[in-house]
């Protein structure tokens, strides 16, 4: 008896609820860019977040929301939280402080989408209103794509100028939600259901 089961990947969160299915047949959702290493993808994050007049936690925890049959004390850990700096909000940045998890190239995007899934029902000290996923240019479309919009999780894709990593691209739902360079920082406007727990 033959089974189809290997080309889907089904998404859950930390208490194994599923989120979503994710299509393994070809083209996969995959991170992008060159970097071999997750400690190269993190010190090109670290290095253009800075320059872009970000303030960069590490490594931060959070109490989970559990719930029955989950440990009382479970925690989760996130890569990065970006706080912007007045000069950001000074441009216009309003979306407050969020949170990005950090992934080397060429992986498949359905264990991160996973953890993003977790970060959502952690209690951040910080309001942190979005996560993103760095690197990664798109989720595709069809249901993964909305589904992780209405939870404000999105893409943080790397914009290169000159061939030069200059900036930014915070994604959501194939709708941008800020854009920024070294030169300017544009808005958007996408619409998204209630922020990410924090307390």
């Amino acid at each position: 008896m033959t089974s189809n089961a290997s080309t889907r990947d089904v998404v859950a969160d930390f208490m194994g609820r599923p989120v979503a299915p994710v299509s393994l047949e070809p083209p996969y959702p995959m991170t992008c860019g060159d970097y071999a290493t997750e400690a190269d993808s993190a010190a090109a994050f670290d290095d253009i977040a800075t320059r872009l007049g970000f303030f960069i936690d590490r490594e931060v925890s959070a109490p989970a929301v559990t719930h029955v049959g989950q440990p009382e004390n479970a925690t989760v850990r996130i890569d990065r939280i970006l706080r912007p700096s007045m000069w950001l909000t000074g441009l216009g940045w309003d979306i407050g402080a969020i949170g990005v998890e950090l992934k080397k190239s060429n992986m498949k995007i359905g264990r991160p989408i996973a953890q993003a899934f977790d970060y959502i029902w952690a209690r951040w000290d910080a309001d942190v209103r979005y996560i993103f996923l760095w690197p990664v240019a798109t989720f595709g479309g069809g249901p993964l794509a909305s589904i992780t919009a209405q939870h404000r999780i999105g893409c943080a894709a790397p914009i290169y100028t000159d061939g030069k990593l200059d900036g930014i691209s915070f994604m959501s739902g194939g709708h941008t939600v800020a854009r920024v360079t070294t030169a300017r920082l544009n808005m958007g406007r996408p619409v998204h259901a209630s922020k990410v727990g924090s307390r």
